[in-house]
């Protein structure tokens, strides 16, 4: 039964106990001869009783009822903090957590500077081994022996350029390539000054720096390029990670990976 339905009962009951005191005669109705007026009375009074004790059942069960009320509305107040405190726990998990995942966004940029770092020192290292080495591409090996193979290089070089020089090492790298290390980068200047001597040769032999990885590809990029700016009729040379086209000089930028104009040539 609802609070509203217990008064309503409430307010009928009333109602009836009213309706009926007022119907009940102040003084006895009169009624044959032989009748007693106690007895009526007691009657009126064990009615009056009767719908009393209805009534105070009544209150008895609205009180009942609105003190299960009161306790289910102190319960759902109880679990209303308890999801509060949990939904402010919650916050302040979710606060920690996008804490920890700022510091490990930023640990994870100083991990990749670190490595970008070492790569280019690696690099670096590795170029700087290189810069006395060349590569000599279209020879015919037919030994994998070192001393001879520095034998014939050094050979080579004094017959088709005019130079003698001393090898430090030489080493077939492929099937008509030889990594020739030189004893200094002065020679290997000088190499380099004179290797177009070979468009004399009969075979196609050709003299190219040691180059990494990193470093052949941008130099095949930038021959691509040199291609596309010769076809539009531009006078093109290609260097080591440069450009010179019509008298500019284009240095490749390594961080952008992209050509930028260094300086005009006089």
């Amino acid at each position: 039964m609802t609070d509203s339905d217990s008064g309503k009962r409430k307010k009928e009951d009333l109602d009836d106990l009213f309706r009926v005191s007022k119907k009940i005669p102040r003084t006895p109705p009169e009624g044959p001869e032989g009748s007693d007026p106690n007895k009526w009375m007691v009657e009126q009074m064990k009615k009056m009783m009767s719908m009393m004790k209805n009534l105070t059942t009544d209150v008895a069960d609205i009180k009942e009822e609105q003190q299960e009320h009161t306790k289910e509305v102190k319960t759902l107040q109880q679990e209303i903090r308890k999801l509060r405190t949990e939904q402010k726990d919650f916050k302040e998990e979710i606060k920690h957590l996008k804490e920890i995942n700022e510091n490990m966004k930023e640990e994870m940029e100083e991990i990749k500077k670190e490595i970008t770092e070492s790569k280019e020192r690696m690099e670096k290292l590795e170029g700087d081994k290189r810069r006395k080495n060349i590569v000599i591409q279209g020879i015919k090996m037919n030994t994998n022996d070192t001393k001879i193979l520095k034998q014939n290089v050094e050979k080579l070089i004094e017959t088709e350029l005019g130079i003698k020089i001393k090898t430090e090492s030489a080493r077939k790298i492929g099937e008509k390539t030889c990594l020739v290390e030189l004893i200094s980068k002065d020679d290997k200047n000088t190499v380099m000054q004179n290797k177009s001597k070979l468009k004399n040769m009969q075979d196609k032999v050709y003299i190219n720096d040691d180059l990494s990885k990193k470093e052949r590809e941008i130099q095949t990029r930038l021959r691509k390029i040199a291609k596309e700016e010769r076809d539009k009729g531009n006078s093109v040379k290609v260097g080591f990670q440069k450009l010179i086209i019509d008298q500019q000089v284009w240095k490749w930028n390594r961080e952008n990976e992209k050509l930028e104009i260094l300086t005009t040539k006089n």
